[in-house]
């Protein structure tokens, strides 16, 4: 019997001091294998967090989730589309727009220095022509006073955040930009207004005539030397400022409309679309509004004039719009100066 208990002893052994180390070993080998095919197989093995944000984000197409608020998008709770329409606005719409701005200043600015004011040739003849009505000048001036203040308080909503709330600090700012949120969206509907009526009083005499907007184009005008081309009672530059303020003008009353009415049931990409279409609209009109304003109130001798008293000298009237001046001579409207006209 003596050898059987020496064989349980040494199994006893084995069992003892043999197990541990197996397992042990078992150990070393699993880890660094378990670690292996984790690293592997982690790439293919979906990621539940993963799915869960691409379907929140909704990055594989829409998702209608369930809510119990009404409204349009009320099942989106994250819009992809939103950081490309603040890419849009951030860096491209902020530094373009800017950069146009101060371009067509510095050209303005330029060519002031380089031509001059342009003066009435002869100087004033002691007749005057009566070029704009009573009505006209109304009109005129209501589109500007309700047109001017859209665009600064646009522009302040635009740049204000990085260039007043370094100078008044944020909760002015705040201020500021909510006095200016409230009075652009309550002119918008007069601007529609304005330019209603501003269509229906200047159209007539802004239709093109092709020989005439030829000759102009081919001379740039006459602005930079040279005779002036003929024209009628608006050369076509000034034609082009009415076709550019009507068409953009109207795009500006459509999206202003929905930006301002949003229970029209527009969806948020659409309504980042139309916001698209309203900013660059104002932009294009901001920017051919700074030659409007140059070419009538400061490069043109007696344009200002025609907005204020609706008169212009003879002279005046002869060399930069000849064929409305002759018109106006055959219809015997050429009257005598008054004092201080």
């Amino acid at each position: 019997m003596k050898w059987l208990e020496e064989s349980l002893q040494s199994i006893q052994r084995v069992w003892v001091r043999g197990v541990p180390i197996l397992i042990l070993g078992l150990i070393f080998i699993l880890i660094p294998a378990s670690a292996a095919f984790s690293a592997v197989e982690g790439v293919a093995m979906p990621n539940p967090g993963t799915d869960l944000w691409r379907a929140v984000r909704q990055r594989e197409g829409s998702v209608e989730g369930v809510s119990q608020i009404q409204g349009i998008d009320r099942g989106v709770l994250v819009n992809p589309h939103g950081e490309d329409w603040r890419e849009y606005r951030m860096e491209w719409l902020t530094p373009i727009s800017i950069g146009l701005f101060l371009f067509m200043i510095g050209a303005l600015t330029l060519y002031f220095l380089i031509r001059g004011r342009i003066q009435v040739p002869g100087g004033a003849s002691g007749h005057r022509i009566l070029r704009s009505k009573p009505v006209e000048r109304l009109i005129h001036w209501f589109n500007a006073a309700v047109f001017l203040p859209l665009a600064v308080t646009g522009l302040l909503m635009l740049y204000g955040r990085w260039l007043l709330i370094p100078l008044i600090g944020q909760e002015d700012f705040a201020r500021v930009a909510e006095v200016g949120k409230l009075i652009h969206n309550y002119l918008g509907p007069l601007f529609i207004v304005s330019l209603a009526l501003l269509f229906f009083v200047f159209v007539k005499e802004s239709f093109f005539l092709p020989r005439i907007w030829e000759r102009w184009v081919l001379r740039l005008g006459g602005y930079f030397g040279g005779r002036e081309p003929v024209s009628g009672k608006f050369n076509p530059g000034q034609k082009a400022w009415f076709w550019t303020l009507s068409l953009f003008g109207v795009l500006l009353c459509l999206t202003g409309l929905a930006l301002d009415f949003p229970v029209l049931g527009l969806g948020r990409v659409v309504m980042e679309l139309i916001h698209l279409v309203h900013t660059v609209s104002a932009t294009i009109l901001i920017a051919f509004l700074f030659v409007h304003i140059y070419l009538g109130g400061i490069g043109i001798e007696g344009v200002f004039q025609t907005m204020v008293h609706g008169y212009v000298d003879a002279h005046w009237a002869r060399h930069h719009h000849y064929c409305w001046y002759k018109e106006m001579e055959r219809e015997k409207k050429i009257e005598t100066a008054a004092d201080g006209n």
